[in-house]
């Protein structure tokens, strides 16, 4: 009799263990989908958070997808040298498409396969290994995400970007956001804003 009873309490500790377990990958996929909807200075607080408690996913089983270089979220020295990139570029006014590709170019993201109009980047992005489409507004996307815009369809008047579409790059150095292309800007989308949500935003999850 003693015997099933300590049968029946192993067993159902057993229990008690695996639904902690699942409870606790649950929280973890909340918190990869939801971290990079919350505003920047958030993340940041995730981050150092993140760093005090030395959380380590592969020791303890926990994938909090924040830090420095969390899913695809590039670094702030990453985020300088797009902005170094930029500066120094050859990359005219209006020339985004040109300017972004350059950046990732340099940087080991991407082969000159990548030009072309910014309106046509989503299906070079789609054809280049390594990148990947994902879910996020401009204001909450990661570092390094690039940011495509469609053209106005019928085609419009209203600067290149009416007509060939906007790209460009997130960067975020000391807390401050930009979108990078033929040079950084602290707005979003250029002359076609609001054609995001018929573009959308890209990471790079691929080696360098």
């Amino acid at each position: 009799m003693l015997k099933k009873l300590n049968l029946i309490c192993a067993i159902f500790s057993l229990l008690i263990l695996c639904g902690c377990d699942k409870q606790g990958d649950k929280s973890s996929a909340v918190m990869k989908t939801n971290y990079y909807k919350l505003p920047i200075d958030e993340q940041n607080r995730l981050i150092a958070e993140s760093k005090s408690q030395n959380l380590n996913s592969d020791e303890e089983g926990i994938t909090p997808s924040i830090g420095e270089e969390a899913t695809n979220g590039w670094t702030e020295e990453q985020s300088k040298e797009v902005h170094r990139i930029a500066e120094t570029d050859t990359a005219e006014p209006n020339q985004c498409a040109k300017g972004v590709a350059n950046i990732l170019i340099e940087m080991g993201f991407a082969t000159e396969a990548i030009r072309g109009h910014a309106r046509d980047w989503d299906d070079r992005l789609a054809n280049s290994p390594g990148w990947k489409k994902v879910s996020c507004q401009p204001g909450t996307c990661p570092p390094g995400a690039v940011l495509q815009y469609e053209d106005d369809s019928p085609q419009g008047t209203n600067g290149r970007g009416a007509q060939y579409g906007h790209v460009e790059i997130v960067t975020v150095v000391n807390g401050e956001r930009s979108y990078c292309s033929d040079k950084c800007r602290s707005n979003s989308g250029g002359s076609v804003a609001h054609n995001f949500n018929r573009g959308g935003a890209w990471i790079y999850e691929g080696e360098i």
